[in-house]
């Protein structure tokens, strides 16, 4: 029985997405509070766990057994988790760091060039948000 594996659908980069989605949650509780919206954060975090906690739920069975709607489910939380690290870090570079980008990749070079994050995780965000053009939005 063919089984799906976690690289399948990327695991690495939904745990990944999660870890960062926790790190500007955080990382805004601190002097950064009062340029962020908090609120609008916690929606966007909370999106991004809810669609990693289905998509780890749908893909723990057998690949053969997941029916159209569930493979269908997967793009859809995939994209759902794009977009709401899309909508972080653009929030996040614009509000905290008063920076106007016109673009993702641009966006994330504002977050490596303060040292938030490193040159890998930018590779693998840039590469994870792209994954929306690949699925079909």
């Amino acid at each position: 029985m063919e089984r799906i594996s976690s690289r399948d659908y990327g695991y690495e980069k939904l745990v990944l997405i999660r870890l960062y989605s926790f790190i500007f949650a955080s990382y805004y509780e601190g002097a950064f509070c009062v340029s962020v919206n908090r609120g609008y954060l916690e929606k966007l975090v909370a999106d991004v766990r809810a669609s990693v906690d289905v998509i780890l739920r749908i893909t723990s069975k057998p690949y053969k057994l997941m029916s159209e709607v569930e493979r269908y489910a997967v793009r859809y939380h995939l994209i759902v988790i794009a977009e709401a690290v899309r909508a972080m870090v653009f929030h996040f570079v614009r509000r905290v760091f008063r920076v106007d980008v016109e673009s993702f990749s641009q966006a994330l070079q504002v977050l490596r060039e303060r040292g938030f994050i490193g040159d890998r995780e930018c590779e693998e965000l840039i590469k994870f948000v792209g994954i929306e053009e690949f699925v079909g939005a």
